[in-house]
């Protein structure tokens, strides 16, 4: 195995974590990253609703980007996906009794998401398939909790308790990757 390079004294220094006031009081799951299907966001939500009652003290956070797409229409998509879940899931009667994701679309600095990393607890990476993921490396580097599927990259740097086993499935949405045209 050949790792990825990384400046590791980025992990040696302090950094006060960012202030998002909905995550107060909270134990925060949370993703960064691109919003694409392979990305599996969807499984995050659903998963995150079905573990965490309403009244549960936690919060999901979703940190996503998308090229090519203002931040205006991925919070948009990513606000539609959540609803379509809770409505699909159909664990309360009301959408407005889960609890509410908190979703970020703007693009933030290198340091403003290592402070985002130092104020969440779990970094959940539900990905189709990684060769390597730098914000899960990261969350590992700034001392946080990663779960990870036990599926290419992560598994050469996520702890063994922490990997989910999966199941292969067919490759589908290679319409959101490179044209081979």
């Amino acid at each position: 195995v050949v790792p990825h390079a990384f400046d590791l004294s980025k992990y040696e220094k302090e950094y006060p974590p960012i202030d998002l006031e909905p995550l107060d009081g909270n134990y925060t799951f949370y993703y960064i990253g691109e919003f694409t299907k392979r990305k599996n966001i969807e499984d995050l939500v659903i998963a995150f609703h079905l573990a965490f009652g309403q009244s549960e003290p936690v919060a999901l956070l979703l940190k996503l980007s998308r090229p090519g797409h203002s931040d205006d229409a991925i919070m948009k998509s990513v606000s539609d996906l959540c609803t379509q879940v809770k409505q699909s899931l159909r664990i309360y009667g009301n959408n407005e009794l889960y609890r509410k994701e908190i979703i970020v679309t703007q693009h933030l600095t290198k340091e403003q998401i290592i402070r985002l990393h130092k104020r969440c607890n779990c970094f959940v990476l539900t990905s189709h398939g990684e060769a390597w993921n730098i914000p899960t490396f990261d969350a590992i580097g700034l001392g946080n909790l990663v779960i990870a599927s036990n599926y290419g990259g992560p598994k050469d740097f996520v702890h063994p308790d922490f990997l989910i086993d999966v199941q292969e499935s067919p490759c589908q949405g290679m319409h959101e990757t490179f044209s081979f045209n």
